[in-house]
């Protein structure tokens, strides 16, 4: 009897161990399913592109300055001319002014008797570098041989370079030496470039009256834009230094 019980003791207690076995079982499969699911890895990263080398600019350089001095303005009250007239040229027709296309101009009036235009020419081909290297201290050599033996337009040639420093030191003093020199001699440009170094100060002490005096020996001459400068003067000026002209 006492065997029979401790039999269905047994069971019962088999029996319970596998309802609890189930119930966990049960558990389980409901945790499995309520689980978030683990995140997938990500999609492989496509190549990246090939970097394209980028190659530096060239810095632009600036355009290379003219060996000739461009022509300057009409005096102006408020803006008076910055720049000489052009070199003269014996090469070019004695009658035509070009100062407007900034291109060597010559003056027969500025011719003298005494020579010196082989020793011009042959500066003007070294100004230029024309059949040989531009050089402007040769250039103003040969000027300065033509100028000795009075060649007007080596002597306006020396002042253009003084002007601008072109082969020598920079000197407005200088420059208006030659274009003084040049300009007793009728040359209208030479002329033309003193009466403004007058009406600027510039290497001479400033003077109205002499800035109108040589502008209008120039426009006497015909030079077109000292008569156009004297048409600007004589409206700035006061009227009593035309009087003395």
């Amino acid at each position: 009897m006492a065997k029979e019980v401790m039999t269905k003791e047994a069971m019962a207690k088999e029996a319970m161990a596998k309802v609890t076995m189930a119930k966990e079982a049960v558990a389980k499969e409901t945790m499995a399913k309520t689980a978030p699911a683990k995140p997938s890895a990500p999609p492989p990263m496509p190549p990246a592109a090939p970097v394209k080398k980028i190659e530096p600019k060239k810095p632009m350089q600036a355009a290379a300055l003219s060996g000739e001095a461009a022509p300057p303005p009409p005096p102006a009250v408020t803006a008076p001319p910055k720049t000489a007239a052009p070199l003269a040229d014996a090469n070019k027709d004695a009658k035509k002014i070009a100062a407007d296309k900034a291109k060597p101009v010559v003056q027969a009036k500025a011719e003298t008797k005494d020579g010196g235009d082989t020793e011009h020419k042959r500066g003007l081909l070294y100004y230029k570098g024309i059949t040989v290297p531009k050089d402007f201290r040769q250039a103003g050599d040969w000027f300065n041989k033509a100028a000795a033996k009075g060649h007007a337009g080596a002597q306006y040639n020396l002042g253009i370079m003084a002007y601008l420093g072109q082969g020598m030191t920079q000197s407005f003093a200088e420059a208006a030496k030659w274009f003084r020199k040049a300009g007793e001699q009728d040359h209208a440009a030479a002329q033309y470039n003193l009466g403004f170094l007058f009406y600027e100060g510039k290497g001479v002490q400033k003077d109205d009256q002499e800035a109108y005096h040589w502008i209008d020996q120039a426009a006497r001459l015909g030079h077109r834009k000292a008569a156009k400068a004297r048409e600007t003067l004589e409206k700035v000026l006061p009227k009593e230094i035309f009087k003395k002209n």
